[in-house]
């Protein structure tokens, strides 16, 4: 199951925690920037799972960008 746009926008928002909303969010912007971590990522991907989300850790760490992930997440949408 494909995670939607808004859901990954909003959930990485609140992950970074950096006062950001998550219409925000440009595709172009590289999560690093924004303080996202591998302990943040890790999060983020039990949290996406816990929900029934196919997600792969490498592939978001081969993901730079906020675009990248969107692409990648939404696949199947």
């Amino acid at each position: 199951m494909a995670l939607s746009e808004a859901k990954i926008r909003a959930d990485l928002a609140a992950a970074v925690d950096n006062n950001i909303g998550a219409s925000d969010l440009r595709d172009e912007q590289l999560l690093s920037d924004l303080g996202l971590d591998s302990m943040k990522l890790i999060m983020l991907t039990e949290k996406w799972r816990a929900e029934g989300h196919e997600v792969d850790f490498n592939e978001l760490i081969a993901a730079p960008t906020v675009g990248d992930w969107v692409s990648l997440l939404t696949q199947d949408a």
